[in-house]
């Protein structure tokens, strides 16, 4: 047995070079292809870019069991914190309805809204399918004017960045807080690595920030607090 401990540690310390290796070499080429992306977004101008989006998103999540996947896990601790169970939700990037069906299906009345008609489309025949209902509207969310007003305006899972231009998306906020009703709350997440959950109040003011940085999609875990309703 003696004998072989010093192959074992080779075999050890070659496994752990190895590994070590592509995974550095994977996080090099996940830069490199969203460097990619950012300077091919970088050629576009904003109506091109505006249809690339559209384009793209309407392409994302199609499988039925990506649809029937339901919430992450850190979706579903969120949405148990701020939410509550009459609140009436306009969901922003509803896409094919992933969060939108896990939503309603726990009882919550939810609005979908995409700019994909072809993922709208997709959302609307899987909600028949499963005898559920919901509005569902296809448009931009800078554009958009929703029919009354919501206790909660949800962006869906990276969404709010897919809104070109800093100065678009804060103007998006200012023009939806006054689609809220009193002591509503517009909800922001982003579940990659620069991962925030941020909550707005019908003031338009930022009254929470939490979470902790992930290592890439699903792998974040936010560390929520735990507050009256």
């Amino acid at each position: 047995m003696l004998g072989t401990e010093p192959v074992s540690c080779r075999m050890r310390g070659w496994r752990h070079a190895t590994f070590a290796f592509f995974s550095s070499a994977a996080r090099a080429l996940d830069l490199a292809a969203r460097g990619s992306v950012h300077l091919a977004a970088g050629a576009l101008d904003r109506q091109a870019l505006r249809e690339a989006i559209t384009r793209n998103w309407g392409e994302f999540s199609r499988t039925e069991a990506a649809i029937l996947s339901g919430l992450m896990s850190w979706e579903t601790s969120w949405y148990e914190r701020v939410l509550r169970p009459t609140d009436h939700i306009l969901l922003v990037g509803c896409g094919t309805g992933r969060d939108l069906i896990a939503l309603i299906k726990l009882g919550y009345r939810v609005d979908g809204l995409d700019s994909s008609g072809r993922a709208i489309d997709l959302a609307r025949r899987m909600l028949e399918r499963d005898s559920l209902t919901a509005a569902l509207h296809t448009a931009s969310i800078e554009k958009f004017a929703p029919p009354g007003r919501f206790d909660a305006i949800i962006f869906s899972w990276f969404c709010y960045g897919y809104i070109p231009e800093m100065d678009a998306r804060v103007a998006t906020l200012h023009n939806l807080k006054a689609r809220l009703k009193p002591g509503g709350r517009i909800l922001i997440s982003d579940g990659y690595a620069n991962a925030r959950i941020l909550e707005y109040n019908a003031a338009g003011k930022r009254v929470r920030e939490w979470g902790t940085p992930g290592t890439g999609p699903g792998a974040w875990q936010p560390t929520l607090p735990t507050f009256a309703k």
